[in-house]
């Protein structure tokens, strides 16, 4: 008897800016990716302004996070990285903002989409609260039959929001941490300042999380229906 092969299980991930992701949650994008999972990342912006060296150029330095980002997402076995060139900071919800993320919804069709908490608490970058209000607004029309334009409506699965102080879904990241590590140190150009000194949070968080749950290192995320 031939076995029926089982389809694969696609993520989408939208961020703000690199290094959000792999900060956030590159455990279990690594852990999700080693079995099989096929992993997408859509960037926002480049990150064009993150950085207080006034010789740095906004240009230059988008240039340098886009390559950080990419060496990142090869270590985690992301598949693609797409990044839509907005500008960091200046990011609004608006509805052409909303059709385009709908649009790659519906291009990439994920089982499985993460992004920031809008929600959470006291985070007042404004970028992570108009990336996560908008891509949960972007799920609404990627699955409207009657938002007819471009390709077919696609449903989405399941939703997980990153960097939240709401978890209720943990993933265990023991054998994925060192990989989310060294995705984290990629981003060079934002680490370089705070050395290992950020990685250690980083490791410290996820080894609190895991503390709480029976875990050596998890992530936490809130899970989302995505009914409507």
């Amino acid at each position: 008897m031939t076995e029926t092969p089982t389809e694969t299980v696609r993520v989408l991930v939208i961020a703000a800016h690199p290094d959000d992701a792999d900060i956030s949650s590159g455990g279990t994008i690594a852990r999700w990716a080693s079995e099989g999972r096929e992993i997408h990342y859509v960037l926002c912006t480049s990150g064009n302004r993150g950085s207080n060296d006034p010789r740095m150029t906004t240009q230059l330095l988008g240039e340098i996070r886009e390559r950080e980002q990419r060496a990142a997402a090869e270590i985690l076995g992301v598949a693609s990285t797409t990044f839509l060139l907005q500008e960091d900071c200046e990011l609004q919800e608006t509805l052409a903002f909303r059709k385009e993320v709908a649009g790659l919804i519906r291009q990439f069709k994920p089982a499985i989409l993460m992004t920031h908490d809008p929600w959470t608490r006291y985070r007042i970058h404004p970028d992570h609260r108009a990336v996560g209000f908008t891509a949960l607004a972007a799920i609404v029309v990627a699955g409207n039959q009657m938002y007819r334009e471009g390709m077919a409506p696609h449903t989405v699965g399941e939703v997980y929001l990153f960097q939240t102080d709401n978890p209720d879904y943990w993933v265990d990241v023991t054998a994925t941490i060192d990989a989310k590590i060294e995705a984290i140190r990629q981003h060079k150009s934002q680490v370089s300042h705070s050395g290992e000194a950020m990685v250690a949070r980083v490791r410290e968080w996820a080894k609190q999380a895991g503390l709480e749950h029976n875990m050596a290192f998890a992530e936490g995320f809130k899970a989302v229906s995505p009914r409507h």
